[in-house]
């Protein structure tokens, strides 16, 4: 991410979005307050879920157009280098190809696994909000029937 998120926070419809610029291309996160939740809108939470979900649309940006592209490209050249007579898979030329084709694949398996990470804590992150929203509501059900 090359500058800050900037957010908006419309309150009267308890909407947030979250915009990340990242390499001149902007991608834009959302997050609307549940009806049930209406007594909870909190601009913090909206920020933090739109925050997460523009966080998933750049990472699947840098997978879909930027690691794979490049993969495919090298993996490419590797198949037509290998099928021509002069061929030699001792030069540096290959080795330094290989190389980068390995760092390609890690490359990928590094951007899946922050992706998985991260949509994992956006779900225990809404599950954890659910579960406290709903231990106030609980406290307060308890204290107006008193």
């Amino acid at each position: 991410m090359n500058k800050e998120p900037k957010f908006e926070w419309i309150e009267n419809l308890g909407t947030t979005v979250c915009e990340i610029e990242y390499k001149g291309n902007l991608f834009y996160g959302s997050a609307e307050c549940h009806p049930d939740d209406e007594d909870m809108k909190s601009r913090r939470t909206g920020e933090e879920i739109a925050y997460r979900r523009a966080k998933i649309e750049v990472l699947c940006h840098i997978r879909d157009n930027e690691i794979k592209p490049a993969l495919t490209a090298l993996e490419h050249l590797q198949g037509c280098m290998f099928h021509s007579k002069h061929y030699n898979q001792n030069t540096y030329e290959n080795y330094m190809l290989r190389r980068q084709i390995q760092r390609y694949k890690n490359d990928l398996t590094t951007i899946k696994e922050m992706l998985a990470e991260e949509r994992v804590g956006l779900k225990l992150y809404l599950t954890q909000k659910d579960a406290y929203y709903r231990q106030i509501r609980e406290r307060r059900q308890k204290a107006n029937s008193k």
